[in-house]
């Protein structure tokens, strides 16, 4: 995703479709990892696919977790009960923790870009 460019507004774009590689190991799960401006991994979690749509979590909900982190992007990857990821996304976030870009590509290829002030 790193070098997928964002736009300025929300839209969707096609691209080609992530390839559909099965992992038993993430069936059903959201992995989400938050790297400092360096690139440095700071935080990683890895919670069931529904509790990441029903519930909110500090790395992508809160921006006072975000911050004191330092963290500065937000990866994640989400997979299906085939084990199959069907969508991963790039936040970019200013040192208050703030958002200022978000970039998600969606299994079938679409990808979907925002950009704080567009």
């Amino acid at each position: 995703m790193r070098g997928l460019p964002l736009t300025t507004e929300l839209g969707a774009q096609r691209a080609i479709p992530m390839k559909q590689k099965k992992n038993a190991r993430v069936r059903s799960l959201a992995i989400i990892q938050g790297f400092d401006e360096s690139g440095k991994p700071v935080d990683t979690i890895e919670i069931p696919l529904d509790e990441y749509y029903d519930e909110s979590h500090d790395l992508i909900d809160s921006k006072a977790s975000r911050e004191s982190k330092r963290i500065r992007r937000v990866m994640g990857s989400l997979f299906d009960s085939r084990g199959i990821e069907v969508q991963k996304f790039e936040n970019l976030y200013d040192s208050s923790g703030e958002i200022t870009s978000s970039q998600a590509v969606h299994e079938d290829g679409t990808v979907e870009d925002w950009r704080s002030g567009a």
